[in-house]
């Protein structure tokens, strides 16, 4: 359980991470990077819903880690946007 509240709580992290960028993208880099922010986040949202069920019935670890690894890869690839997409 101790486990799983490190993961849970590593995702958190990059979610709030991740709406402050998408603040930053919006103020600093126009409403068209605002928008493939959202819309990447949107499709990267129902993908991983859509993972949840299969997780969820393997054992072990794997669900935590692959939450947090696509958290962390949600959290990048939002800063490569913010990094690289002009007005």
């Amino acid at each position: 359980m101790l486990v799983q509240q490190c993961y849970d709580e590593g995702v958190a992290e990059a979610d709030e991470r991740i709406k402050i960028l998408v603040a930053t993208i919006s103020q600093r880099n126009g409403p068209a990077c605002a928008q493939l922010a959202e819309s990447y986040l949107d499709h990267t949202s129902r993908m991983e819903k859509d993972l949840a069920r299969p997780l969820a019935d393997i054992p072990g670890w794997i669900s935590g880690e692959l939450t947090l690894s696509l958290a962390k890869q949600r959290l990048r690839n939002v800063e490569l946007i913010r990094d690289r997409c002009e007005r």
